[in-house]
């Protein structure tokens, strides 16, 4: 056996960072802040193994986690509920925030990469994910399913009944405990190709290194070579070429984060040296990459997560230790920094950098639905739904439901009735998540991104504009803005401006500026502190000015 002690740190990014990234979003549901108490990964005869029935041979990756783990620190259970729930299961975040505090009612949950092969062999394989959800409660899995993808209808593929979606996204019970859920065409392909037995991601001596830690990873290197590789990440090329397995656990012990991975392979002085040059090369990228943070004269808040996680990564480099035994070399490495003080801290900077990027998707999707609207109607929609006699009686975002995907709720609306109506107002509580600002209650019915509306603005009355009426262009004009007010998303109200009189107050969720959705798309954040007549000229469509904004 040969052993390397704990390296120094070099000054220099660690080659995988947003690896880490994700690696550390799980670990900060590991432990608590303050004096909490810690979890530590028990030992494998106390760990239930992890269910890998369902991890077909096929697979390239899997990431596999026992939620209830993560979520004995109550403290951090809002991570494991939102944050990492959101990032595992990136490509379908939309349907599963249907789901409230969906974690609570799961035992296991996967995430599996496979490659489907080209029709034309001279490109690379085509990559696609689906996740596996298991729970012991059938009732539990039936009414996530029906949450995921409402009012699904049924069509069969490969012999297995599949229930589609609206909104592209699909699922199957592969058993009467697990659900599979993707997109429709990853549902699909992972039936088509998807063969069950003993896959080869979830057996080894390199598997069995992390399999009774709370997050467990394990990744096929083989299709990483058809992928081409910049000379930062040139260890990784021998380690795709001479690895069988790479594996990662993440555990908290004595607590602090621990991380161990694994290779296995049959030359194993080359693994070894090339996860040695690996390391060596994450320590100089290291230095680099917080050089060039610390060099930023200005800084976002989200940028408080980078450097939490430069930090962690330092110290993990700095105590990673190298060991090599028969076919398998091991890496164990442990930050010095108790857990509960770096991740509290991550926690609190994750959850607000989710906000913020969720908050400018919602901005986003409404400008896309706006301009959607425009190439139907020829114009923007006016700010309210109108009755005959020119008074308003719905806003502009039931006008739009069609265009958010919500069709089936905006044909449920009487449009020749006031907002508050009886029948109207019954449809409040069904707000649409992306009329609502992740910073408000996920409970309330008030809007948070508004029109700025009256003279010289996109929405100037009873009818709506054309986008040729934005003189002034449309990347120097604002269409919507999010507010803090209590008013109804349902109702005709938005945020009036008077050329004459005073500025209306904007934001409210942010401390320092405002998020608001230009005409031509783009999303900005706007100070408090940016120059009257400069916040006029974007409000107003043809105010005649144009100049560099001074976006945040």
């Amino acid at each position: 056996m040969l052993r390397r002690s704990p390296r120094k740190c070099a000054a220099g990014l660690l080659p995988a960072r947003a690896t880490l990234a994700v690696f550390l979003a799980a670990a900060g549901s590991l432990v608590a802040g303050g004096d909490a108490p810690t979890l530590k990964a028990e030992s494998p005869d106390e760990v239930p193994a992890f269910d890998v029935s369902h991890v077909p041979n096929e697979a390239v990756a899997v990431a596999l986690v026992r939620p209830q783990r993560l979520r004995a620190v109550p403290q951090l259970d809002e991570l494991v509920q939102d944050v990492f729930w959101r990032e595992m299961f990136f490509e379908f975040r939309r349907a599963l925030e249907r789901i409230e505090r969906p974690l609570e009612r799961v035992e296991q949950a996967a995430w599996v990469q496979l490659m489907y092969p080209p029709a034309d062999t001279r490109r690379p394989p085509q990559a696609f994910g689906v996740a596996l959800l298991t729970s012991a409660d059938p009732a539990a899995l039936s009414e996530m399913a029906d949450r995921v993808v409402p009012q699904a209808s049924e069509q069969q593929f490969f012999g297995r009944t599949v229930f589609l979606g609206a909104e592209g996204q699909g699922y199957f019970q592969a058993d009467d405990q697990t659900l599979v859920i993707g997109s429709v065409g990853a549902v699909r392909d992972y039936l088509a190709v998807a063969t069950h037995g003993d896959s080869r991601l979830t057996r080894g001596p390199a598997w069995e290194a992390v399999a009774d830690c709370p997050v467990a990873i394990s990744i096929d290197p083989r299709p990483l070579q058809e992928f081409p590789v910049g000379p930062e990440l040139a260890p990784l090329v021998t380690l795709r070429e001479k690895a069988d397995h790479l594996t990662f656990g993440l555990s908290v012990d004595a607590g602090k984060l621990s991380l161990r991975a694994a290779v296995d392979g049959e030359d194993p002085e080359a693994v070894e040296a090339a996860v040695e040059a690996a390391l060596t090369q994450g320590s100089r990228l290291w230095g680099e990459a917080r050089a060039a943070m610390m060099s930023q004269t200005r800084h976002r808040p989200e940028d408080v997560l980078t450097f939490i996680y430069l930090r962690l990564a330092g110290e993990l480099i700095q105590s990673a230790a190298v060991e090599r035994e028969e076919n398998l070399v091991t890496l164990s490495a442990q930050a010095t920094t108790p857990a509960a003080e770096q991740l509290a801290e991550a926690v609190r900077a994750t959850g607000m950098a989710a906000r913020r990027e969720q908050s400018a998707r919602n901005l986003r999707r409404i400008a896309l639905a706006m301009h959607n609207y425009h190439d139907v109607y020829k114009t923007f929609p006016p700010p309210a739904i109108y009755d005959e006699d020119g008074e308003p009686l719905l806003s502009w975002r039931v006008a739009l439901l069609p265009f958010v995907e919500e069709a089936s709720l905006h044909d449920r609306f009487r449009l020749d009735e006031a907002w508050d109506s009886p029948h109207n107002r019954a449809l409040l509580d069904q707000m649409p998540t992306v009329y609502r600002s992740p910073f408000d209650d996920p409970h309330s019915t008030n809007a948070s991104y508004f029109a700025l509306t009256g003279p010289g603005t996109v929405f100037p009355g009873e009818r709506g504009i054309a986008i040729t009426a934005i003189t002034d262009g449309t990347s120097n004009t604002l269409l919507i803005a999010d507010a803090k007010r209590a008013i109804p998303w349902t109702k005709p109200a938005d945020v009036p401006y008077d050329p004459e009189g005073p500025l209306p107050e904007l934001g409210g969720f942010m401390e320092g500026f405002f998020t608001a959705a230009m005409c031509d798309g783009s999303v900005r954040d706007i100070e408090h502190t940016i120059d009257e007549g400069d916040l006029r000229a974007l409000i107003e469509k043809a105010s005649g000015r144009r100049f560099p904004v001074p976006f945040r």
